[in-house]
């Protein structure tokens, strides 16, 4: 789906980002894409970006604060 992200419509970029939260390979491979392009990390908004700052894995809530920052430093933009 990631490979495909400028021709999914924004009703499919919600769903998406639901499984992101919900499906731990689907958050590390979408964080690794986000490291890898700063328009797709962009599209994180504040409350996933939190979510997975937050994670039950520590390995996704590290690799969250490495790109987002902390949620201590997380600014009202995010």
């Amino acid at each position: 789906l990631l490979e495909h992200w400028s021709q999914l419509t924004p009703r499919s970029r919600v769903r998406v980002f639901e499984l992101v939260e919900r499906q731990p390979a689907a958050a590390r491979l979408a964080l690794e894409w986000a490291s890898a392009s700063p328009e797709f990390a962009a599209q994180f908004g504040p409350a996933l970006r939190t979510a997975l700052r937050q994670h039950a894995d520590q390995d996704i809530r590290a690799r969250a604060a490495a790109l987002f920052g902390d949620a201590s430093s997380a600014t009202l933009a995010g």
